[in-house]
């Protein structure tokens, strides 16, 4: 049996009882007992009522294929800060960004927003003996630690702010 003939004969037999039930009711049915009942009978609401149920059932096409086409993020997942105006009037943006993901050239040019930790960041690189930061901060034991001044604890440091001209 296919489930369009299953779907025809639900909504036939659907309509069909509810209708008859509805009017075989509410001839034997007392007034009185209409509160006890959870369907109370219902009288056709026009002479095609019934048609016109079988006819809408039977154009419903139910699919349960997921339409989803998109996966993973439309756009880098990142928050850029408010804009900063530099002393020669350029306009620049941080964001900040895992140890792991800098570039070698992010390193060099020296995108790294704070100096203190551009600094150590630096020594860090230095120290490991590695040019490249995925290589070298791929491993958290490795990321740089700073020192606070009292130096009674230390401070792992795992992002960093960098420069960013791209308009957000």
């Amino acid at each position: 049996m296919s489930w369009l003939t299953t779907k025809k004969q639900f909504a036939s037999g659907f309509t069909a009882s509810t209708v008859r039930n509805a009017a075989s009711h509410s001839i034997t049915m007392q007034p009185r007992h209409y509160s006890r009942r959870f369907y109370e009978a219902v009288k056709s609401p026009w002479p095609t009522f019934a048609d016109d149920v079988d006819t809408a059932i039977a154009v419903i096409h139910v699919s349960h294929r997921i339409t989803r086409t998109l996966s993973g993020p439309l756009h880098a997942e990142l928050i850029y800060s408010k804009e900063h105006q530099k002393a020669d009037g350029s306009i620049e943006h941080h964001m900040r960004q895992a140890l792991a993901a800098l570039s070698p050239t992010d390193i060099k040019k020296g995108t790294i927003v704070d100096a203190a930790i551009r600094q150590i960041v630096e020594d860090t690189i230095a120290a490991l003996g590695v040019s490249d930061p995925k290589n070298a901060f791929a491993d958290p034991a490795n990321h740089p630690v700073m020192t606070t001044k009292d130096g009674t604890r230390e401070i792992p440091t795992h992002k960093v702010r960098i420069n960013s001209w791209e308009k957000p």
